[in-house]
């Protein structure tokens, strides 16, 4: 089991140091340009934020996603990428471009794989004399423990302070939460997805938008 370990430890910090480089150093320009009025108050939100570099915001229609986009604001060289979707509400569209600006302003994307790979590694030093077996398996978790908690918490962060900025979003967050509990789960799938929205911070975020609504 020794080698299995070792590889899938080997393997795990590579994917961390490649998503590092890719999201957090050298992201994709996007294909699509964003609208006039968008980049405009994109560029005026990254600027009040305190954000460095030149930010390239940009439509990737129904295709878009959590997750599209990246950079970092270590250094004033270089390009960051905001990639929303643009058959939404406005405000939602302000909500979400905002949420990646604080991942951006935070070096989320840079930092979180980096935090991940030494993580592991120093679980891999430390028991190495003790558990020279085990070691690996033990890196192994403490990477995957690392990711939950700092994924939940960069997360929620960025999540706090765009719904802070952007309440108006809530109608349009309250109209996805109740598209998704519609769909019929099976008890597996609820346990998923419940476990989804830990990792993501999903939870905190539908209790801001419930909060919102009760204060309507």
């Amino acid at each position: 089991m020794l080698p299995v370990f070792q590889t899938l430890f080997v393997l795990g910090n590579s994917y961390c140091l490649y998503v590092a480089i890719r999201d957090g150093l050298l992201p994709s320009l996007p294909k699509n340009m964003s609208q006039p009025w968008l980049s405009a108050f994109g560029e005026k939100l990254a600027a009040e934020m305190g954000i460095q570099k030149k930010v390239i915001f940009a439509s990737e229609g129904l295709f878009a996603s959590e997750g599209l986009g990246g950079g970092n604001n270590f250094f004033s060289c270089g390009k960051a990428v905001v990639v929303y979707r643009d058959d939404v509400e406005e405000e939602f569209t302000k909500f979400r471009i905002c949420r990646d600006l604080v991942h951006i302003k935070y070096n989320d994307r840079l930092i979180l794989p980096l935090l991940i790979s030494i993580s592991s590694i120093a679980t891999l030093i430390l028991f190495t004399s003790t558990l020279p077996i085990g070691a690996y398996a033990i890196g192994i978790a403490s990477a995957v423990t690392a990711y939950c908690l700092l994924n939940r918490y960069v997360r929620i962060r960025s999540d706090r302070i765009a719904f802070a900025k952007y309440p108006e979003s809530a109608e349009e967050l309250r109209a996805i939460f109740a598209k998704m509990d519609k769909k019929p789960l099976g008890l597996r799938q609820k346990i998923m997805r419940k476990f989804s929205e830990a990792i993501s911070g999903r939870d905190v975020l539908r209790t801001l938008v419930a909060q919102a609504a009760s204060h309507q």
